[in-house]
């Protein structure tokens, strides 16, 4: 933060609840670090909706933007994401930049977020999730208005996509693609658990899913796009048990993701991959010890 360009800005940390030397070791950074203005906030664990929720509220700033974990932003991020808002009109309520997407210090890959569509909700339900939180910068009064971020434990890890979809109703979005920021990977965090985040992101979809169907009559495309959309949840999950190395969970999700649309040829590919990281993961046992 020290590091931004832009310097009318705010930091409001939120502790939720956290059991370690959060609260100290923000005080210090506060304390030494040449910022415009910090807040700690401290509070009983409310969940990653709560903690983003408590932030909005106690922010004074007309525009917002969110800062998760270790991910980190580069020193023209919030100067050219407040240049960009300077030139758009004014129902555009939301910015989102590219990143670097990188693994324990290593490069891993550009993440180039959107497309851009006319009918965003449409897109985003239909096709995915396309932003991510620490690369957004939004107004405050669409967030708000919008409800902010889900405390719902139903959907717990994926608060963000589920924001996304009701902002996307009420307001129009832009996508800046400059990379202006760093989205660091951590095997151990909550959305690379599959069961968890697969069980979540059903929510959200069927949430959503009921939602536009109230909106709209449904075509046949639509109902082919549903069912294509939520075999790509499965063949996400899929795709996170290989990471994670689970071969039989992988091709458990895989199988699921055909079952569910049975005509997608990349559903079939994942379940030949988990067949392969399943064979692959035997044959890397050498030795077995019977106790």
């Amino acid at each position: 933060m020290r590091s931004q360009f832009y310097r009318e800005y705010e930091v409001v940390v939120v502790n939720d609840g956290s059991t370690d030397d959060t609260k100290e070791t923000v005080e210090k950074f506060f304390s030494s670090a040449d910022l415009p203005s910090g807040k700690l906030i401290n509070q009983a664990n409310k969940g990653l909706g709560g903690a983003r929720n408590t932030g909005l509220r106690e922010a004074n700033g007309e525009y917002v933007a969110f800062l998760d974990a270790d991910d980190v932003w580069y020193p023209t991020k919030l100067s050219r994401m407040m240049s960009v808002f300077a030139e758009v009109p004014a129902d555009v309520g939301l910015l989102c930049h590219d990143e670097v997407a990188s693994r324990d210090g290593n490069f891993v890959r550009v993440l180039r977020y959107g497309p851009y569509a006319d009918d965003m909700y449409r897109r985003l339900l239909l096709g995915g999730n396309c932003l991510s939180p620490s690369a957004v910068v939004a107004r405050k009064n669409v967030v708000e208005n919008a409800g902010g971020f889900s405390e719902d434990p139903n959907v717990h890890s994926v608060e963000d996509y589920d924001l996304w979809l009701r902002l996307s109703r009420q307001t129009k979005f832009r996508f800046v693609h400059e990379v202006l920021g760093n989205y660091r990977l951590h095997s151990d965090s909550l959305g690379s658990d599959p069961e968890y985040n697969l069980r979540h992101l059903l929510n959200v979809l069927d949430r959503h899913i009921r939602e536009y169907s109230r909106l709209r009559n449904l075509t046949v495309i639509d109902h082919f796009l549903i069912r294509l959309r939520r075999s790509r949840a499965f063949r996400g999950a899929s795709r996170l048990a290989r990471w994670k190395g689970d071969g039989e969970q992988a091709f458990a999700y895989a199988m699921a993701s055909v079952a569910t649309c049975p005509v997608s040829a990349k559903n079939w590919i994942s379940v030949l991959q988990s067949v392969v990281a399943t064979m692959k993961k035997k044959q890397d046992v050498g030795l077995t010890v019977i106790s």
